[in-house]
């Protein structure tokens, strides 16, 4: 919104109403950086020379031709080009203007709240101080502070969602005092912690179910690289490759071959005194079913 026109519009259309004092304003700053605005205005006016270009050319084309194009024009905004009752092509600078202007209002205005209290100032309002507390004030006030999960943690999925830089002492603050809000973004997602709606104890346990069933699937994905199958293996080699898998995955589990049944079809036999196993299957699909 253009505050040198449109603020001062609405300003008006409510001075006679309960908000006749003040308005509260709230806006999303820039999330990216661009070019500025002298380079914008030297590509515009690079675009608008071409289109005055395209319209010489298309206006040479006869009437029935330029009807044809016209039912194909509906981009012609984007090159700022518009066509007239006699349909014939015109480069209209008043599209020109118009984009520079958006441009100015979006990446110069709208940058952070110092430029947008200045562009206020420069039309001639009073900028108050905002009576807006963020979650994460009260937080930094006091880590025991009474805030929900599920405030703090969209507040903390905004902050992700924001360009490196933007938020980040305040994301920090919250991955410190409430760490479960950083685990469940990065582990769930917004999209599953928004289904379990925003209960801890569902959470968490959501969390752990998808750590062991990650572990199942890196267990079973290690032991097929490590055994293969339709192989024989001597089952006390069979054990001590679990223990190596446990290991190195830092699962705190005594290790024992039965646990390959648990994960595979196998198929066990006796050959001279010595017990071999051979895996014939996985059952990791349906583990994870359970």
């Amino acid at each position: 919104m253009d505050i040198s026109t449109l603020a001062i519009q609405i300003c008006g259309r409510i001075r006679d109403s309960i908000y006749n004092d003040s308005i509260t304003h709230i806006f999303s700053g820039k999330r990216y950086d661009s070019v500025n605005l002298d380079e914008y205005k030297t590509a515009c006016l690079d675009k608008f020379a071409q289109s005055l270009v395209l319209t010489d050319k298309l206006n040479n084309f006869s009437e029935s031709e330029r009807l044809k194009l016209n039912k194909i024009a509906n981009n012609l905004g984007k090159e700022y080009m518009r066509i007239r009752e006699n349909n014939t092509f015109e480069a209209d600078e008043n599209l020109l203007n118009l984009d520079i202007l958006n441009f100015k209002v979006h990446q110069l205005v709208y940058q952070n709240k110092i430029t947008v209290a200045g562009e206020y100032q420069k039309q001639g309002f009073e900028v108050c101080p905002s009576k807006y507390e963020y979650f994460t004030d009260r937080l930094k006030a006091d880590s025991n502070a009474k805030i929900s999960f599920r405030d703090l943690f969209l507040r903390y999925a905004d902050l992700k969602s924001m360009s490196f830089g933007q938020g980040l002492q305040e994301a920090k603050l919250i991955e410190k005092e409430r760490p479960l809000i950083k685990e469940a973004y990065n582990r769930l997602g917004v999209e599953r912690v928004t289904q379990l709606k925003y209960h801890q104890g569902n959470i968490k346990k959501e969390i752990i179910r998808n750590e062991n069933e990650s572990n199942l699937w890196k267990t079973t994905k290690m032991i097929m690289d490590k055994i293969g199958f339709y192989k024989q293996i001597e089952v006390s080699r069979a054990k001590n490759i679990m223990r190596e898998i446990y290991s190195e995955l830092g699962i705190e589990k005594r290790a024992k071959s039965t646990d390959l049944n648990t994960l595979f079809y196998t198929k066990q036999t006796i050959k001279n005194s010595v017990r071999y196993i051979e895996l014939l299957n996985t059952k990791i699909t349906e583990l994870c079913e359970i």
